[in-house]
């Protein structure tokens, strides 16, 4: 089987993605939640929680993520986790 640049980086982001969503499922009984719906205006994730989420972020996938790094805007949703999490990846 020939692995390609891309479908290298599909099952990294798949990877990403479903630890994302079991850190979720785990930490919130989150089974099924929309990629795309704010965290913060749900009410699922406050100052407190994204501490500890980037924390364990930063634990799982072995980067640093610095508080410049860390806003509403890139941890505002599923979706904008899993994206500032590849960038992180594949910056180091």
């Amino acid at each position: 089987m020939k692995y390609t640049l891309s479908k290298i980086k599909r099952q990294a982001i798949m990877e990403i993605k479903k630890k994302v969503e079991e850190f979720f499922e785990v930490n919130y009984g989150l089974g099924s939640l929309d990629p795309d719906e704010d965290l913060f205006e749900l009410g699922l994730v406050d100052s407190m929680a994204l501490v500890i989420m980037v924390a364990y972020f930063e634990k799982e996938f072995d980067v640093t993520i610095y508080r410049d790094d860390i806003t509403t805007q890139s941890f505002g949703t599923i979706n904008k986790i899993i994206c500032g999490l590849e960038k992180k990846i594949h910056q180091q």
